[in-house]
């Protein structure tokens, strides 16, 4: 198995477990429950599959969704993220996001911080 596939399952299982089971339970000012879960699609490889993304985007909402008995909404946003993402990247990184050679982890901070925003 690649090991990159394996990073990626295993981060998406690390991360759909984080949330369902500790983030759920943080709540700040009473309303506001963080979403750990989002960092899959953000910090996924640019250089794979774009309709696999996408449908693992989707499962990943519909999984939170079950979860948190929301309706979908955990889904749409999920999906929209992930089809947005070429544009975040591409405003970011400039055209050296057309190269498939980048690396959002080992990007400058400054960098990761504003895809992250």
């Amino acid at each position: 198995m690649n090991s990159a596939l394996l990073s990626n399952i295993v981060r998406f299982i690390a991360l759909l477990l984080l949330q369902v089971f500790v983030m759920d339970q943080v709540e700040f000012m009473g309303y506001i429950s963080p979403l750990v879960y989002l960092l899959f699609i953000m910090l996924y490889p640019v250089d794979n599959n774009r309709w696999s993304f996408l449908i693992l985007s989707f499962l990943l909402g519909l999984i939170i969704d079950t979860f948190q008995d929301t309706g979908g909404a955990h889904a749409a946003a999920s999906l929209t993220l992930a089809f947005v993402r070429p544009v975040l990247l591409k405003l970011v990184y400039g055209e050296g996001y057309l190269t498939k050679n980048l690396k959002i982890l080992k990007s400058p901070l400054d960098r990761f911080f504003y895809y992250l925003l």
